[in-house]
């Protein structure tokens, strides 16, 4: 239905939906916390391309494990006056 084109006046416009979805799954979360959480997932759906992305805890953790391995690559680098480049892949 959303791939349908509609006619407004002499206009023929497609109307496109991204969402992200969060889910409390027995764990007890806060209101703050689901929004947060449904917004990575609206994030990681504009970065991919789809419709709707489900916000996954799983990815969220090894996500912010990835954010603190490099955080503690980089520690040492500040003292000896190097650069880290690096770009963490979003899957």
């Amino acid at each position: 239905m959303l791939d349908t084109a509609i006619d407004i006046d002499d206009m023929s416009v497609v109307v496109t939906i991204q969402a992200g979805v969060a889910c409390n799954s027995g764990e007890t979360a806060s209101p703050d916390t689901m929004v947060r959480q449904a917004n990575a997932a609206l994030f990681h759906s504009t970065l991919s391309g789809a419709s709707v992305t489900v916000f996954a805890i799983a990815a969220h953790r090894a996500y912010v494990a990835r954010l603190t391995l490099m955080g503690d690559l980089r520690a040492p680098l500040n003292v000896t006056n190097c650069a880290c480049i690096a770009s963490p892949r979003l899957t």
